[in-house]
């Protein structure tokens, strides 16, 4: 096995917002960090040699979510 990987161990730019005129604050990481923003953002990455190391890896990850409130519209 090589590794499980969170947002704090890889060194990438954050994902722009598709639309360029979208508030700059919209920007995300690749995997979620401090907030996670929906349901299924993922937030490790397993590199393995093998699909069964990787598999077993990935059952190790364990992570805690505090809930937050619902967003429901822009304002």
């Amino acid at each position: 096995m090589l590794g499980v990987f969170v947002a704090a161990d890889i060194d990438l730019p954050p994902i722009a917002p598709i639309v360029p005129l979208v508030d700059q604050a919209m920007l995300r990481s690749y995997l979620g960090d401090d907030v996670v923003r929906f349901a299924g953002e993922p937030v490790a990455v397993v590199a393995a040699t093998s699909y069964s190391a990787a598999l077993d890896a990935a059952e190790l990850v364990e992570v805690q979510y505090e809930p937050l409130p619902v967003v429901v519209d822009i304002e």
